[in-house]
């Protein structure tokens, strides 16, 4: 992904604390745009991003890591109807972050990383049906907008 590429639906981003990226809204949809000498990511201002411009179609899923303080933007994530997903704390490098995550009722699934894909696929083939009455199999919308991670 380079700076100024459009969020595109349905594809999964992996972002890393490194690398300093944000959404924006631009004439042709949401964009990356990276921040250069802003600093790491913060993942709370990319939550927050995703729930402001994909609301019930955001997805976040929260990995092994460091971070403690993501309540704000896993919040605003639910609280606009997305769905907040971490890695099972027990599988992680580092579970910091997705224990808390875990513990404070952050999330609503946890899911084991080697089972990620068919996870991931078979909760939101779930939530697509409950958008439209009709599952993508027989010719329902598909409304995931991105996956923030």
């Amino acid at each position: 992904v380079e700076d100024g590429d459009r969020v595109m639906a349905g594809v999964g981003y992996l972002v890393n604390r490194e690398t300093p990226v944000r959404i924006a809204e631009r004439q042709d949809g949401p964009t990356f745009v990276f921040e250069s000498g802003a600093g790491p990511t913060d993942p709370n201002l990319l939550l927050y991003d995703t729930a402001r411009h994909f609301g019930a179609t955001g997805v976040g899923l929260l990995m092994s890591n460091q971070a403690e303080d993501l309540e704000s933007g896993l919040g605003e994530l639910t609280n606009s109807g997305g769905l907040t997903l971490a890695q099972l704390p027990e599988t992680c490098i580092d579970a910091t972050g997705p224990q808390m995550a875990v513990d404070q009722g952050l999330t609503q699934r946890t899911v084991v990383l080697n089972r990620l894909a068919s996870e991931l696929s078979q909760t939101l083939a779930l939530r697509s049906h409950r958008f439209d009455g009709t599952s993508p199999r027989d010719g329902g919308m598909d409304p995931w907008q991105t996956i923030s991670c």
